[in-house]
């Protein structure tokens, strides 16, 4: 327990027995520095944990397996449903498959599909297309 009052500073356990005490000869800012020590390194410690926990996770985040966009995206342009989507809603030619790459590439405004893994606004114009594809898939 803190106390500082006109006889000075002092700080106590929880059983009763005095830590440290000081004077009033002390300047306030001492005695303040000192008696509040333990509630600022305890704060410390907290953030300093909290750092380290989403530090940790951050890194799970980096390193964990995410999914590879441009094989996905390969996969869907040799789907046959996903030609007729392509050639309905875009106008694409789908005669071949390097015909629906480009179109697919031109839709998405990349230049190559291995930028849907390492670009997060070509992730999320593939995930914007793909969903529009299950949308229109369902209604077909």
């Amino acid at each position: 327990m803190r106390v500082d009052d006109e006889s000075g500073a002092h700080m106590d356990a929880a059983d009763g027995a005095r830590l440290f005490s000081f004077s009033t000869s002390c300047p306030h800012p001492y005695r303040t520095f000192f008696t509040d020590v333990y509630d600022d390194v305890t704060f410390l410690i907290a953030m300093f944990d909290r750092a380290t926990r989403d530090n940790r996770e951050l890194r799970h985040q980096l390193t964990s397996e995410r999914p590879d966009l441009a094989k996905e995206c390969a996969r869907y342009c040799d789907d046959s449903v996903f030609k007729r989507y392509l050639a309905d809603v875009y106008g694409l030619d789908t005669a071949d498959r390097e015909r629906v790459a480009a179109g697919v590439r031109k839709i998405l405004g990349i230049k190559s599909r291995s930028e849907l893994n390492t670009k997060p606004e070509a992730a999320r114009a593939w995930n914007d297309l793909r969903g529009r594809f299950e949308a229109w898939r369902l209604t077909a």
